[in-house]
């Protein structure tokens, strides 16, 4: 997240779906009931109400002024089957940056001010739930109670992401650095557990904020940590790499060698973090994957181009400002210039349900990725 990017919120005017996430007055398709309803419940409440499950018609939100369209169909086009559901792990524990940043630790650092505008919610940097809210829901994780034979609880989740958060630890005396977090910050004081599954997914601000371009120190840097971490009891750890940062709006606003530089940096990063992974897993007893996000991001950006979603303009611009109601279900693949919007993000958590089912079979006996 460019922290630097603080402006007032003009917005795109068409007005979508006026609700918040967990009250949608707006009726979908039964393959949306299904990807959503079935799966993704926050609290035993599903996100998103369906008013005419029944129905085998395609259901509209009709708020738009100008035309009338299928809720989600981005989401529902690559994902119309609810995945296989993760009972083996009793935390979560989440380090990362406004990707992540599902708790709202930025908006708190800033005394509510970033991000404040209306298209963000309750802190996070989208315009409703994260990857994080959605895989950790109570129908998509759980565990078995040990007291119990049928009764599975919910997952514990532990999330120190925090918007602008870097991979690397930079000069103390720039007071950037200072104020904002870092993986060696997020990990501090975590004891972890055989049953704790941890997700990295951090190094993005490294290059894109702060225009870093060694590779080898945010790479060190978090190979360092994950080795405290594994020191500390960390036995199963999903590393997510980066996305091209290249592939979002914001590369709009810089020169052509931006772009070039920013997907040879992504290339690199995640090549060489996936290779030291390999390394890692070779000397301890211990299940660490690498989840390439930036394939899954270019899988949705290459999905929803041909559903003709906005994929070069951000639905907003801003992070402080303006009156508008909050809009969760826009065409677009960006909330603003470079945060995805809730339905990629619902996508992202479930291709991480896929990949964790498949590649953490048990927190006891780890088994290891293809």
């Amino acid at each position: 997240m460019p922290i630097e990017t603080i402006r007032t919120f003009p917005r795109h005017t068409d007005q979508v779906n006026n609700c918040r996430p967990e009250n949608t007055s707006s009726s979908f398709t039964r393959k949306i009931k299904m990807l959503f309803n079935s799966r993704f419940q926050l609290g035993g409440v599903p996100i998103f109400n369906v008013s005419n499950p029944s129905t085998n018609s395609i259901n509209t939100d009709e708020t738009d002024s100008s035309q009338s369209k299928e809720l989600f169909s981005l989401a529902v086009s690559m994902y119309s089957q609810p995945k296989d559901k993760i009972n083996n792990f009793e935390r979560v524990i989440v380090v990362g940056d406004s990707l992540s940043d599902s708790e709202g630790r930025m908006l708190k650092k800033t005394l509510g001010l970033l991000p404040s505008a209306p298209q963000y919610y309750k802190g996070r940097f989208t315009n409703g739930f994260t990857w994080v809210d959605f895989l950790t829901s109570p129908t998509v994780m759980s565990y078995k109670d040990k007291n119990s034979n049928n009764t599975y609880r919910p997952v514990e989740v532990i999330n120190k992401a925090e918007g602008g958060a870097v991979c690397a630890t930079y000069n103390q005396k720039n007071p950037k650095f200072r104020f904002i977090s870092n993986i060696k910050r997020q990990i501090q004081g975590i004891k972890f557990n055989k049953s704790d599954l941890a997700i990295i997914s951090i190094g993005s601000n490294d290059y894109m904020t702060f225009n870093k371009t060694n590779t080898y120190k945010v790479i060190s840097s978090q190979l360092k940590a994950i080795n405290k971490m594994i020191k500390h009891g960390a036995q199963n750890i999903l590393i997510m790499g980066i996305p091209d940062p290249s592939k979002t709006p914001f590369k709009n606003e810089k020169p052509m060698e931006y772009e070039n530089k920013m997907k040879m940096l992504t290339l690199m990063h995640n090549q060489a973090l996936e290779n030291s992974i390999k390394k890692l897993n070779a000397l301890h007893s211990t299940n660490i994957v690498f989840f390439d996000i930036d394939k899954t991001m270019t899988e949705i950006y290459q999905q929803a181009k041909t559903l003709n979603y906005e994929t070069n303009l951000p639905f907003a611009n801003g992070y402080i400002g303006g009156k508008e109601q909050l809009d969760t279900a826009p065409p677009y693949l960006f909330n603003d210039n470079v945060h995805p919007t809730q339905e990629v993000h619902a996508i992202v958590a479930l291709k991480l349900n896929e990949f964790i089912a498949k590649n953490f079979k048990s927190p006891v006996d780890p088994t290891t990725t293809d």
